[in-house]
């Protein structure tokens, strides 16, 4: 595994948008084809440019897509990792939940050697929660809300919950 993984970071690193051609695919099951400001995104993050990023787009521009993208190239690459998304309602955290575990679990058998399909965690019996899964690295993909129930504080939700890499979507 670890040798797959060591020729997978260098592909990635040297045309990540190639890589994801190639093993992703767009919600329709086309070769997922990214924007120049997809790519710019995707290059900056995956070589680390910075700590931070804001991602500024339009509404409907490919936003969710291309943090997909990242949080699964992100899993790909690290060990060991917490890997969370935030967004205000449940609803907006499952649509990258969602592009990212289809990224990691159906695009490429590449890929989804990476999923550990073997952790469960209760109550749920299948491979992985609607919110939560795991990789063979150590790593953990996660997917939660800050949204405010009654009598809650906002982002009360997420105490007790630490992550390595945060994506906040809708900030």
């Amino acid at each position: 595994m670890e040798q797959k993984q060591k020729r997978i970071l260098e592909t990635i690193r040297n045309k990540p948008e190639e890589f994801v051609k190639e093993h992703f695919k767009d919600p329709e099951g086309n070769p997922l084809v990214l924007a120049s400001y997809q790519t710019q995104a995707l290059r900056d993050i995956v070589n680390r440019q910075n700590n931070r990023f804001i991602l500024c787009a339009a509404t409907q521009s490919g936003k969710s897509e291309i943090i997909s993208v990242v949080l699964a190239i992100v899993a790909l690459l690290s060990n060991n990792e917490v890997i969370l998304n935030v967004s205000r309602t449940q609803a907006q955290a499952n649509i990258i939940f969602e592009r990212t575990k289809a990224h990691l679990v159906e695009d490429s058998p590449l890929i989804s050697d990476f999923v550990d399909y073997s952790k469960s965690s209760a109550p749920y019996k299948k491979e992985f929660s609607k919110t939560r899964l795991f990789m063979h690295d150590g790593n953990e993909f996660r997917s939660m809300s800050t949204g405010v129930a009654q009598n809650e504080l906002a982002g009360e939700k997420l105490l007790g919950f630490g992550c390595t890499t945060l994506s906040i979507d809708e900030s």
